[in-house]
């Protein structure tokens, strides 16, 4: 079973009196989706090729459908548990903010697991 630490709606860790929060199962997974899809490729120093390289496939050209569902479903696939997309993915995107707003789900192997993210700085 995957475990994490628990992270809030605005990403600060869940503190449970002076103990740190645990996230297990659906929890964790949906973590990982959100951390993921909110970190550009090259961001995070630990691992270079960690998140989605939105820079050079999304930014500074055409935006594509097709790119962005490609570019978000290898990012979740790539995700210990996650065994395949329940469904498309839905989104808006703001062209003048550069704002992605998905929505999907995903089969885990915890079971399905629904997803909304509010808003992706891309």
């Amino acid at each position: 079973m995957s475990k994490d630490i628990l992270l809030q709606d605005d990403n600060d860790i869940y503190f449970d009196g002076s103990d740190i929060g645990i996230s297990e199962g659906n929890q964790t997974i949906k973590q990982e989706v959100i951390i993921i899809f909110n970190t550009h490729t090259r961001e995070w120093f630990y691992n270079l090729n960690f998140g989605i390289e939105y820079l050079g496939n999304i930014l500074g050209e055409k935006v594509s459908p097709i790119t962005i569902d490609s570019l978000l479903y290898n990012a979740a696939l790539s995700i210990d548990g996650v065994l395949s997309f329940a469904d498309s993915i839905f989104y808006d995107f703001d062209k003048t903010t550069r704002i992605l707003a998905p929505k999907f789900e995903l089969n885990t192997i915890y079971g399905i697991l629904p997803i909304s993210i509010p808003g992706i700085s891309i």
